[in-house]
């Protein structure tokens, strides 16, 4: 099912719920979550690794990631949620799917402390389940 600008509703198989991993819930951001988005993404590294994600990153950059992922649901287009740790609750990153004529786009990143814990995977694998169980990608 499209709509009419050719986007295929994000939310016909998905209602917003938070997504799990092994170790990890992967959820829409709220405002709780800009501090915390903007400490850890102000990293230049992790903006050359991405293709969106500007450097230095502010917590109005963080808000604006809120905002737009709001919006991206309403519309149908893209599902942008932030990576937290199970364990803790401590936010890791944020991951997105944009979606436009049953086609998707990954993209992720991962604060550099938590690099090389599999983080990154386990995201993504349950991302790209969800676009091709849920939204017939």
């Amino acid at each position: 099912m499209t709509q009419d600008n050719g986007c295929m509703a994000a939310h016909r198989g998905w209602r917003g719920e938070a997504l799990l991993t092994a170790e990890l819930k992967l959820r829409p951001p709220s405002k709780n979550d800009v501090f915390p988005l903007a400490k850890i993404a102000n990293d230049e590294q992790i903006a050359s690794w991405t293709a969106e994600l500007p450097h230095p990153y502010n917590a109005h950059d963080a808000e604006e990631f809120v905002s737009k992922s709001a919006q991206g649901k309403a519309q149908g287009d893209e599902i942008a949620l932030v990576i937290e740790r199970l364990a803790d609750g401590e936010l890791v990153g944020a991951i997105s799917l944009s979606i436009e004529d049953r086609q998707g786009r990954l993209g992720y990143w991962i604060g550099r402390q938590f690099w090389k814990r599999g983080y990154a995977t386990q995201a993504a694998r349950r991302m790209v389940r969800l676009a091709f169980q849920a939204l017939d990608l």
